[in-house]
């Protein structure tokens, strides 16, 4: 496998951006939920707010599902950057 020299503060700075994003994202997430959890315990009866719901977290679990793959790939890439540990 081929190894690519990548700048080590450009790598850096774009997975600090990527990680600052995908907190942000979780943290307004956390929000929701407990917006869409008080939905559920008044609307109980409603089948189709559970099932919008369901819906909602089935989308949830799939972009982090995601996520964990795009990771898994990043890290099994073999990059030179010298001074720092080899994956990213």
């Amino acid at each position: 496998m081929k190894t690519r020299n990548i700048d080590p503060l450009k790598a850096a700075s774009g997975y600090s951006s990527y990680f600052d994003k995908l907190t942000a994202w979780f943290m307004n997430l956390r929000s929701d939920c407990l917006k869409y959890s008080e939905y559920q315990s008044i609307y109980s009866e409603s089948t189709r707010l559970q099932a919008a719901l369901c819906k909602y977290y089935a989308t949830f679990i799939r972009f982090c599902q995601k996520v964990i793959q795009d990771n898994q790939k990043e890290s099994k890439l073999n990059i030179n950057v010298p001074g720092i540990v080899s994956y990213i």
